[in-house]
């Protein structure tokens, strides 16, 4: 029984615009990137950013995080994660900027969001304060906190300790510091507090006390890293402790050196990469944290991947102390992939996993660690020319069973991806098949030719033929398919 035009055009109409809805909700649905360990989620997409450069991440009072960043639009975008994943509020946040850089976040005992932050463009790069409130907010206005001809050079530093928040940052002189107040003013203006540092980075213990690390050019092609300690009550600058020289030239570079804090000490960690050789560096110096000239510095030899270059721990003393690192390491496509892993510090031997397996280069890792000490990440993947992906993970188990419960469309994409397989396997195929069955061919018409047999009705013809297979089945073994042929699918190639 054949089918009228009517009833075809109805069904081609129907499998067309099903194909249509398939399209338009797979746009607008935001997939997640692969995971590389069964202790993390997959990673959610919540946003992008022009910056290759770090968000902030901090925990909520009651549970889940906050993210900062700047987004496509040249604002400061506010995303907060509930306990269970789910992304409770995205909103740009209302605040007079044009180039805010490297957002400073940290959440007051009053729940009120402290944001800092570096502000680009003319009059030259400045530091700025605001609070908000838990919905972003502001309180008020935000506050210029550096000086008016100052010049910021890099990344400004957010900590708080009790009831008091202090930022540090570095211009061209040196290290400053300021105290802020939990409305947005400012306690005390800004101190001159480490002549010629730069490139601060900056811890508070569980006692209230300030441990900074700066870097200082001494000379020609050389580097020093300093270790001190802020008493913050009398507001001096304890001896600063040379962690370590270097001697950079032309091919040799300083990717990031970082600091973190266990209960009774001190890590300073830091990389360098040698153009020349393509190669990566990790060092790290350990010391008891009344006692920084006891320090030993050794090298961290990394067992999954290379590198790193960026390193980044938590937030105050953590046990056992934990650190987030960018790996080169090779992926499933047999190339050099960027992907996030997490170390652990400790006795023996070092425990070191990575986290993601995504296709994209993941960058710039932030790591924090929560009340209930569950581990939450946030990073950037790259997206396109100028265009980087917020992406953030945990181990909190409410956020794991979200994250990685398989979806409709995890499902759609494993079927349209296994056919878009099958059709380059098919092309493989052909290829394969007229390679395999070029010499049999030769080997048939040379017969042909020699003895003028075109059929099967002897001996010898059928013997020829059975050579001939013969000789195909071998090529098929000594030649396997291999364009379009994943190695993932071996029963198929077999």
């Amino acid at each position: 029984m054949k089918l009228k035009k009517p009833v075809l055009w109805i069904i081609f109409g129907v499998v067309l615009l099903s194909f249509a809805a398939l399209a338009v909700w797979a746009s607008s649905y935001t997939p997640k990137t692969p995971r590389a360990s069964d202790a993390w989620s997959r990673g959610q997409i919540i946003g992008q950013t022009p910056i290759k450069r770090r968000v902030a991440l901090q925990s909520a009072l009651d549970g889940g995080v906050f993210l900062v960043w700047p987004n496509l639009s040249g604002r400061l975008e506010l995303a907060r994660i509930g306990v269970d994943g789910e992304v409770l509020l995205s909103r740009t946040l209302p605040l007079d900027t044009q180039k805010p850089r490297d957002p400073q976040l940290q959440v007051g005992l009053d729940g009120r969001l402290h944001l800092l932050w570096r502000e680009e463009g003319e009059p030259p790069a400045s530091v700025r304060y605001a609070v908000l409130e838990a919905d972003g907010i502001p309180v008020g206005q935000p506050q210029v906190i550096s000086g008016p001809a100052s010049r910021v050079l890099e990344a400004p530093r957010l900590v708080r300790a009790k009831d008091r928040l202090h930022a540090l940052w570095a211009e061209e002189a040196g290290v400053y510091w300021a105290v802020l107040g939990q409305e947005g003013s400012t306690l005390e203006g800004a101190t001159f507090l480490i002549p010629g540092g730069e490139r601060l980075v900056a811890q508070m213990d569980d006692e209230g006390r300030l441990h900074l690390v700066w870097q200082q050019d001494l000379g020609v092609n050389t580097r020093g890293i300093y270790y001190a300690v802020l008493d913050l009550d009398e507001g001096k600058l304890g001896d600063p402790e040379e962690i370590t020289q270097l001697v950079l030239g032309g091919r040799l570079r300083l990717e990031e050196v970082a600091l973190g804090l266990s209960p009774d000490a001190g890590y300073v960690f830091w990389s360098d990469y040698d153009q020349g050789f393509d190669r990566y560096r990790f060092q790290y110096a350990f010391f008891p944290l009344d006692l920084p000239q006891q320090k030993q510095v050794s090298q961290w030899r990394l067992k999954l991947g290379d590198g790193p270059p960026a390193i980044s721990p938590p937030d105050g003393q953590q046990t056992p102390l934990r650190v987030a690192l960018t790996e080169r390491m090779l992926g499933s496509r047999q190339t050099i992939e960027l992907q996030i892993a997490v170390i652990t510090t400790g006795q023996g031997d070092a425990e070191e996993q990575v986290v993601t397996a995504s296709t994209q280069a993941s960058m710039k890792p932030v790591l924090i660690a929560d009340e209930r000490s569950h581990l939450h990440l946030a990073w950037l993947d790259s997206g396109g020319f100028g265009r980087y992906r917020v992406v953030y993970a945990s181990t909190a188990p409410e956020v794991m069973e979200k994250y990685n419960t398989p979806s409709l469309w995890d499902a759609a994409n494993a079927v349209f991806g296994n056919v878009f397989r099958l059709s380059t396997v098919l092309v493989g195929l052909v290829a394969s098949f007229s390679m395999w069955a070029v010499v049999p061919l030769i080997g048939l018409v040379v017969y042909h030719l020699v003895t003028s047999e075109e059929t099967l009705d002897t001996v010898r013809s059928r013997v020829a033929l059975g050579m001939v297979l013969a000789v195909e089945v071998a090529l098929t073994f000594a030649l396997p398919p291999r364009i379009g042929v994943e190695a993932a699918w071996p029963a198929l190639r077999w």
